[in-house]
C-alpha cells in the first residue's frame, strides 16, 4: 500500500501519521529425535541424485555450520589432516559467524566425501569450491558455488516423512544439542556456533546452572562423583526399542514387526518417557500395545 500511495504522489499526506506494528519474531527452528534423524540419512543415502544435499546435512548437523556457511566452502577451507573446518566471511553471517571448527567423526566422513565429489566434478584447486556450481546436468563450474540444494532437498525430507524441516534446521538442532549437554559451557557452544540468540540461551538456562552448581561444589567439598553403573547385558537376538525403529523405519509392516516381537525374546524399555518419544517417532499404537505386554521381560 505504502508503495502505491508514494507512486500516485499520495504518501506524504498520511506518512507522518505512519507507525510500523513490530513483526513477530521468527519461529523457532526444529530439531529431530534420534529415529528421525537415523531416517534423514538413510533416505539421503540411498539416492544418488542427493548426494549433494547428503553431504551438505552431514556436515551441517555435525558442525553448526548454516546452509550458505556449507556452500561456500573452498577446498583449501576443508583441512583433513588436521580435521578442521574454516567458515569464511563469504559465507558467514556477520564477524562472529568466521571461524574454525573441529570436525567429528561423521563430520569427517561427510567432508572426506565432499572432497572426492568435488575433484570428481572439476574442483581440483585449493580456490575452488567445495560443492561447485552446476551449470546444466554433467557441466559444473567449480569457481562458482552452488547456490541451493532446495530441489533435492524438498523431495528428500518429502521421502524422509519430514515436511517442513528446513536446511537451516540442521544447524539448530546441532545448537540445540550442543546446549542440552551440561558438559558444553556457553561459551564452548558460542565458539563452536558463531552466534547462539538468547532465547535458545534461556530455554536451555537449567542445564547451564546445573553445570555451574556442579562446578562449584568442588570449592566447598560437596562434590561426589557419579560412578557409573555397568551397562545392562542384552542376549543377543533380543528385541529392543532400537529393533523396533530400525524394522519400521526400514518399512517392514506393523503386522510384522508384532508378530517378531511376540515370537521372540524382548527387553523393552516401556516407562512414560520413553513412549512419548516411540509415539514421536510415529511407531504405531497396535506396535507399542504389543511392546507393553512384553514389557522388560527376558526369556
Amino acid at each position: 500500500m505504502q508503495q502505491l500511495l508514494k507512486r500516485v504522489g499520495r504518501w506524504d499526506e498520511i506518512g507522518r501519521d505512519y507507525e510500523a506494528l513490530p513483526l513477530s519474531q521468527e519461529g523457532c527452528g526444529r530439531t529431530l529425535t534420534d529415529h528421525e534423524k537415523q531416517r534423514l540419512f538413510q533416505t539421503a543415502s540411498a539416492n544418488p541424485n542427493w548426494e549433494a544435499a547428503f553431504l551438505f546435512a552431514m556436515i551441517s548437523i555435525n558442525t553448526t555450520a548454516g546452509p550458505k556457511e556449507t556452500a561456500t566452502l573452498r577446498l583449501k577451507d576443508v583441512d583433513l589432516t588436521t580435521r578442521v573446518m574454516r567458515v569464511q566471511p563469504e559465507g558467514a553471517k556477520n564477524a562472529y559467524r568466521v571461524r574454525g571448527i573441529p570436525l567429528n567423526e561423521e563430520a569427517f566422513k561427510g567432508a572426506a566425501l565432499a572432497v572426492v565429489r568435488a575433484r570428481r566434478l572439476g574442483s581440483t584447486e585449493p580456490e575452488h569450491y567445495l560443492f561447485p556450481f552446476r551449470i546444466h546436468r554433467s557441466h559444473f563450474d567449480p569457481t562458482r558455488h552452488q547456490t541451493t540444494f532446495k530441489t533435492a532437498w524438498l523431495k528428500l525430507v518429502a521421502a524422509a516423512g519430514l515436511p517442513g524441516f528446513r536446511m537451516y534446521d540442521l544447524r539448530h538442532h546441532a545448537i540445540t544439542s550442543l546446549l542440552e549437554h551440561p558438559g558444553a559451557s556457553e561459551e564452548t557452544v558460542q565458539s563452536i556456533a558463531g552466534h547462539v540468540s538468547r532465547q535458545m540461551l534461556k530455554r536451555y538456562s537449567h542445564v547451564r546452572m546445573d553445570a555451574k552448581r556442579t562446578a562449584l561444589s568442588v570449592l566447598d567439598g560437596s562434590f561426589v562423583p557419579l560412578t557409573p553403573e555397568p551397562p545392562k547385558l542384552v542376549p543377543e537376538n533380543t528385541v529392543t526399542n532400537q529393533v523396533v525403529l530400525d524394522m519400521l523405519g526400514s518399512g517392514i509392516p506393523a503386522e510384522i514387526v508384532m508378530a517378531k516381537i511376540k515370537g521372540s525374546r524382548c527387553a523393552f524399555d516401556t516407562s512414560v518417557e520413553t513412549i512419548k518419544q516411540l509415539r514421536q517417532a510415529q511407531v504405531p499404537d497396535a506396535v507399542i500395545f504389543v511392546m507393553l505386554r512384553r514389557g522388560q521381560e527376558r526369556a
